[in-house]
């Protein structure tokens, strides 16, 4: 039986669409694990590694966030954290040194492309995963951290140069150290103190043929922006003050906020659809490009590799 509300019955829910039955069976399998486990498991951890796994058997491409990821999650779009300014990639499970930043407290110590990061505050991080190391070089800015790089052979500074270059930093605490014998090379450690970084997502080049070069990085709060602004210095840049083309870089651009991807794509479309949301066979939001854009007369070529993913494969999709 049941009862009638608004002329409606209310019934039990069954059991098998009760989601609190699937709880009840989580709850077993935390209590099994929490008494037989060869190790004490925090629940805490158990509970969020229950979540993400869920999230995560959807498809490749959900996620779920703990706060502290997110917290990083929303640092990194919003361009600006607290750190010593250095771009790296992982390259043979090494944390490489791409550039450091212009201006950046990295850069004024003498941080150089091609180092490759192996301690931080004295504790040797080769081996440890890399998301893991780059959390520990951000922090509030003021803060202080030591760096150990290995400069190899071939990139590494003369004798004389190295003098200099420790007499330079004497205030960030650069110093050469031996290198272990695994290690071909020179290691040196340098003190810097964190500082607010700005990081541009964007990098443009005026060619020959007054072809416009635009390289995204991710996108980021401000990157549209940033997109105009290089297209407009390129244009001051050449000689009769228009582009011939563009070239739109986004290798490796893993993605990042679909607002701002999807002000780009307007530049290059008049008309047309920039993307659609469906939720179970549902139009939910249907983006159509709008008249006009600094782009759309233009010869235009795009170019991606297998990183370019996300926001990026929306944008050239479009």
């Amino acid at each position: 039986g049941g009862l009638l509300l608004g002329g409606l019955r209310a019934e039990a829910t069954p059991a098998t669409q009760n989601p609190y039955e699937a709880v009840n069976q989580l709850g077993r399998v935390l209590v099994q694990v929490e008494n037989n486990y060869v190790d004490p498991a925090p629940r805490e951890k158990l509970v969020e590694g229950a979540i993400k796994g869920m999230v995560e058997a959807l498809d490749p491409h959900s996620n779920y966030l703990p706060a502290e990821e997110w917290k990083q999650f929303q640092s990194d779009t919003e361009g600006k954290f607290g750190g010593i300014g250095i771009e790296v990639d992982g390259r043979n499970d090494k944390l490489i040194v791409i550039a450091p930043i212009e201006g950046s407290p990295a850069q004024k110590a003498g941080i150089k492309s091609g180092d490759q990061i192996v301690g931080i505050d004295g504790e040797d991080v080769l081996g440890q995963p890399l998301d893991k190391v780059v959390k520990r070089m951000r922090g509030g800015a003021g803060s202080k951290i030591k760096i150990t790089v290995l400069r190899s052979a071939k990139g590494s500074a003369s004798r004389e140069q190295e003098q200099e270059l420790k007499a330079e930093n004497a205030d960030a605490g650069a110093a050469p150290d031996a290198a272990p014998p695994e290690r071909q090379g020179t290691t040196l450690t340098f003190e810097l103190r964190r500082e607010w970084i700005d990081v541009s997502a964007v990098r443009y080049k005026l060619l020959d043929g007054n072809i416009g070069y635009l390289r995204i990085k991710q996108f980021q709060e401000r990157t549209h922006a940033e997109l105009m602004a290089a297209t407009a210095k390129m244009r001051s840049e050449s000689k009769n003050g228009q582009l011939a083309g563009i070239l739109l870089d986004l290798r490796s651009n893993p993605g990042g906020l679909v607002d701002e991807a999807t002000e780009i794509a307007d530049e290059f479309l008049a008309t047309g659809g920039i993307y659609s949301m469906r939720h179970r066979g549902q139009i939910i939001e249907d983006l159509k490009a709008r008249s006009g854009g600094a782009f759309i007369d233009l010869p235009s070529v795009c170019l991606v590799n297998e990183w370019s993913a996300s926001a990026s494969e929306l944008l050239v999709g479009a």
